[in-house]
């Protein structure tokens, strides 16, 4: 494995009294996935008022991506293939990484001398490395959890006994949503606070739609149905396609309105939905496109006529941590559905702007997509006020004085 330095600037600074952190995470951007996006952007305030280090994975194309960040990052090549097969090779490979951060974070411990240890949770190698370098450097070590993230306490493979142990030996672990929360306080955690996500206002806001559309090449005579993010189990991609045959025949009937369902995102499930859409008839009703750039998905946001992702908890306990997504979509003023489960909950004010349904029942997730798209003022409503809930409690600046307070107080302590 090597370690790679692709943004020195700041490296030979002097000593100041500002707070000096080292974050450790998995991931990173670029590339998908909530936990990396958060970290990332409390990285980007934080800079602002801290010392910063980061160690984290390397991803594609990342070495233009880190060019244009203002702290210095280094990224860990993953020394197999994490393709190789095999129990053998899945444990070489766990504990060749957790060796490898460890290592490197000792040399820029050493070298930094840093006030607080801040680690990700994408597995229970960052928690073993958080929990040795506290002892190692006799530092304060923070860990931020993401809900998916927490085992469940009756979970019995490894990584969630490895978690389940070392999590609440932390000085501090911070929550992503009160889900995630009560999770890490079912496995013992004591020391919990819960600091939500932000989204970007400025570039997730509301546009022209018609203009979006044809931007897009999508259809100006449907009502469209929007969800962005991995395809997995949990998200409920599959709920949503099997009431469109009743969606489909509701407004067409009674309304003489047609529908579009539009799919944005990859992963396990691909397949599995692309079948359902052949079972039922509905490849005109439903298009799955690839994941898409920033400025591709503001449009999409901007197209759409309500934001849908009808999210549960899996029976092995995986489940929603937050859903940023949810509120991007309500940054760009559209009305939301979601399910009344895992961080969901503190991501969408039920009734204000959208709605929680039961994951399990779809007659309850037809009720409310028929109810905001039969009624215009409805939507406009829910949509302003995710819009308005956006704009004053979900700022990246404010979560961040919230997470720098707990590093501050840690650090004086």
């Amino acid at each position: 494995m090597r370690l790679t330095a692709s943004n020195k600037k700041g490296s030979n600074r002097k000593r100041s009294d500002r707070l000096r952190i080292i974050l450790i995470a998995y991931y990173l951007p670029p590339g998908p996935g909530g936990a990396g996006n958060l970290l990332m952007e409390f990285c980007r305030e934080l800079t602002q008022i801290c010392e910063l280090r980061v160690i984290c994975g390397a991803k594609a194309r990342y070495r233009e991506f880190d060019h244009q960040l203002n702290f210095p990052i280094r990224r860990v090549i993953r020394p197999l293939p994490k393709e190789l097969p095999g129990r053998i090779f899945w444990a070489a490979d766990f504990v060749s990484l957790t060796l490898i951060y460890l290592i490197y974070g000792l040399v820029v411990g050493i070298c930094f001398q840093p006030d607080i240890i801040w680690t990700g949770n994408e597995g229970s190698h960052m928690v073993i490395v958080g929990w040795l370098l506290k002892r190692l450097l006799a530092r304060p070590w923070v860990c931020f959890a993401h809900g998916e993230q927490v085992p469940i306490p009756e979970a019995r493979y490894t990584s969630a006994r490895i978690s389940s142990a070392l999590l609440p030996k932390a000085d501090s672990v911070l929550a992503n949503s009160s889900f995630t929360a009560s999770r890490l306080k079912a496995i013992g955690c004591q020391r919990v606070t819960v600091i939500h996500p932000g989204v970007d206002t400025d570039f997730f806001q509301p546009g022209n739609q018609e203009k979006a559309r044809l931007r897009l090449g999508f259809p100006l005579d449907r009502k469209i149905l929007l969800s962005v993010g991995r395809l997995d189990p949990r998200k409920g991609h599959l709920s949503v396609i099997d009431i469109l045959p009743s969606l489909r025949h509701d407004l067409l009937v009674r309304h003489d309105l047609q529908v579009l369902y539009i799919i944005i995102g990859d992963g396990k499930c691909r397949k599995r939905i692309k079948q359902r859409i052949n079972e039922l008839g509905l490849e005109h009703t439903v298009h799955l496109l690839e994941p898409v750039g920033r400025n591709c998905l503001i449009s999409a946001f901007q197209a759409a006529d309500i934001f849908v992702l009808p999210n549960m908890i899996l029976t092995d306990g995986d489940a929603e941590g937050f859903g940023m997504v949810f509120l991007e979509a309500s940054a760009c003023g559209l009305p939301v559905i979601g399910g009344r489960s895992g961080g969901a909950t503190d991501a969408i004010a039920d009734g204000k702007s959208g709605y929680l349904v039961d994951p399990d029942d779809r007659s309850d997730l037809l009720t409310h997509l028929c109810k905001i798209l039969k009624d215009r003022d409805l939507a406009e409503k829910l949509g302003q006020c995710g819009r308005q809930r956006c704009l004053q409690d979900f700022q990246w600046a404010k979560s961040a004085r919230l997470l720098h307070s707990v590093f501050t107080t840690l650090a004086r302590s």
